[in-house]
């Protein structure tokens, strides 16, 4: 999990720049992360054994340069998000099943508040490394030392059914929920924590083609995200239709038609945006080319991107690892 010091947002999405200056090709995530960590002089009086370090995940949301905020497209019928807390102790923390009722969260516009509706959908926890395990919500959670805990929920409008075009304010309160939180003694957990934080959400119904570019982009990672690779496809096909030069959406069409198992079009697609990158360019798009070669069963074209990026001998161990990667699709 990455977190990033209060005051910044981090998008860990393939597809952001507003133009084919901007490159950034990794894998696509789809969410937006504002995190809270410790203020000027706290950290001398928790120690790293005694603090929790919290993110908020939006998913379908692509990053604005203004601090913690981002953007939404259309008039969304919610807001999908996640509460992670990271356990940076050494100590096994029980979350009571209360700590979703218990956390402080609202949705403000010019001051006001919106009345809104939150549904707690599910609560997940794992190792920073592993695959997350989804646990009842009715009963308390152990997170061990460095886990992770995820509580997804959304958040509708409780009077018109969609939020319009504006901007908004996402408030979180944690003090509550964390005082519920208890040490593997049963004893109440007594550490830092950010206590709350706001994120500013822009709701944009796109008119522009700068606007269009960008629905399409946060459509296409949340369609990823769900898995569904056909919806990302129409959405980055359309991007392409507008400018067939976008070298984001060859490189995001090349990882859809590689879910779908499309390994030809997969591969022109990704030899499409190598052509074009800074050799220097830190991205996964060479091993993802090479998959999709390998799975066409064309190693020497697989072998041969690998050593134009890497090297011959670095490309040859590389390969063995791909290889592996390619029959588990």
């Amino acid at each position: 999990m990455t977190r990033i010091a209060f005051g910044t947002v981090l998008l860990t999405t393939a597809l952001l720049a507003p133009s084919s200056e901007t490159h950034f090709l990794y894998r696509i995530v789809g969410v937006a992360l504002a995190a809270w960590t410790l203020p000027t002089g706290a950290e001398a009086q928790y120690p790293p054994s005694r603090r929790l370090s919290t993110t908020v995940e939006v998913k379908g949301g692509l990053q604005r340069p203004e601090g913690l905020s981002f953007e939404l497209f259309g008039r969304p019928a919610g807001i999908e998000f996640a509460i992670v807390v990271v356990n940076d102790s050494s100590d096994t923390l029980i979350f009571p099943a209360s700590f979703t009722t218990s956390l402080g969260l609202r949705v403000e516009r010019g001051g006001r508040v919106v009345p809104t509706k939150i549904a707690w959908e599910r609560i997940e926890v794992a190792l920073p490394d592993d695959e997350a395990t989804e646990v009842d919500a009715t009963v308390a959670s152990n997170v061990l030392p460095q886990g992770v805990a995820h509580f997804h929920g959304v958040l509708t409008a409780a009077g018109p059914p969609t939020f319009s075009a504006g901007d908004y304010a996402m408030l979180l309160d944690l003090r509550r929920a964390v005082a519920g939180v208890r040490d593997a003694a049963g004893s109440p957990w007594k550490g830092y924590f950010g206590e709350e934080g706001t994120i500013a959400i822009r709701v944009t119904e796109p008119r522009t083609p700068s606007e269009q570019r960008r629905a399409n982009v946060a459509a296409a990672n949340a369609a990823m995200l769900k898995g569904d690779a056909a919806l990302a496809l129409r959405h980055f096909n359309e991007m392409l239709r507008a400018d067939p030069n976008d070298i984001d959406a060859h490189y995001g069409s090349g990882q859809a038609y590689l879910d779908l198992r499309r390994f030809r079009e997969a591969a022109l697609a990704f030899e499409n945006v190598i052509g074009r990158l800074p050799r220097a360019e830190d991205t996964t798009i060479y091993d993802d080319a090479a998959i999709a070669y390998l799975a066409l069963g064309e190693d020497g074209r697989a072998e041969a991107i690998l050593a134009n990026r890497y090297g011959a001998a670095v490309a040859r161990s590389r390969l063995a690892r791909l290889r592996e990667a390619a029959r588990k699709r």
